[in-house]
């Protein structure tokens, strides 16, 4: 530490190659690797397109979550990314949990670094918000589900989306 020279278990002889740090991806929403590429949806301005789009994530599981995540950070690595930030707040009815685990698995995986939070979505079309029904939660649900995932992965908390736009 500080001036004391440190001695490393190997040395690696760099000298003909370009080495660079490694990039730092600050924000990303993985689950949707799978259809960022939907025809119907390439042209659409921000609000049609989350409604739209709301409608597939809606059947997000841990499958399809992890083979985003595995996809979407493996291009990062491609790419000289070697740190990903995920923002996931799409939590289906009865898939409540393992997603973020899904995620996890995938950057482990991959050996990528990988943080994540933990977002939500609280109101419904029915009471003024645009996601549908199914992939929004009770605040209770949100806060039990947010201290379990700070408590798992030590990742930070996201205040609810309760507003209506």
């Amino acid at each position: 530490m500080g001036d004391a020279d440190q001695v490393a278990d190997e040395t690696i002889d760099a000298s003909h190659h370009i080495v660079y740090p490694g990039l730092v991806n600050t924000h990303h929403h993985l689950y949707q690797t799978f259809t960022r590429n939907l025809p119907q949806v390439q042209n659409m301005e921000l609000f049609d397109w989350l409604t739209t789009l709301y409608k597939i994530w809606g059947n997000l599981d841990q499958t399809v979550t992890y083979y985003s995540a595995i996809t979407g950070l493996g291009e990062l690595l491609k790419s000289g990314c070697t740190t990903a930030f995920d923002h996931h707040y799409v939590f289906p009815s009865g898939e409540e949990t393992g997603l973020i685990e899904a995620q996890f698995k995938a950057a482990d995986d991959l050996g990528i670094r990988f943080h994540a939070s933990r977002g939500s979505m609280s109101l419904s079309q029915k009471d003024g918000g645009l996601p549908p029904d199914n992939v929004v939660q009770t605040t209770d649900t949100i806060l039990k589900d947010s201290d379990a995932s700070l408590t798992n992965f030590m990742i930070p908390n996201l205040l609810p989306c309760t507003k209506s736009l």
